[in-house]
């Protein structure tokens, strides 16, 4: 009885600490992320095509996908990836930058790892609009 009540207790206290150091991290990331409304790519990205299922959320990556050199909030990105190619036009909601690379989500707000995005290694940060 007395093992199990330890065992509990620094199961809770682990959690505890594991829960600290998750919201330490990503509070630590949302401080080095700043958003853009333009951006300079190299010609290249990957694409994360996510779907919410009743019970589970999925994502997949299509790497290589052809991008041009600027993007810019508002854009419509003509995109093709994949083996069998597959055509898509990705509307650019929000533009994150974040240390040598950025993320280009579809959606204006909430959580850029929700939904689809094309995560760019290398960019630069542009002027505003065309």
């Amino acid at each position: 009885m007395i093992n199990a009540r330890i065992e509990t207790t620094m199961l809770i206290s682990l959690r505890c600490t594991l829960s600290s150091v998750l919201l330490l991290l990503s509070a630590g990331a949302a401080f080095g992320a700043d958003e853009v409304s333009a951006i300079s790519t190299s010609g290249s990205g990957t694409l994360v095509m996510c779907r919410s299922w009743l019970l589970f959320h999925s994502c997949r990556d299509y790497n290589n996908v052809a991008l041009p050199g600027r993007i810019v909030v508002g854009d419509q990105l003509p995109l093709e990836f994949g083996s069998n190619p597959k055509g898509y036009t990705f509307p650019v909601g929000r533009i994150i930058h974040a240390g040598a690379g950025c993320v280009v989500t579809s959606d204006a707000a909430g959580d850029p790892n929700k939904g689809n995005k094309i995560e760019v290694s290398s960019c630069r940060v542009g002027a505003g609009p065309h």
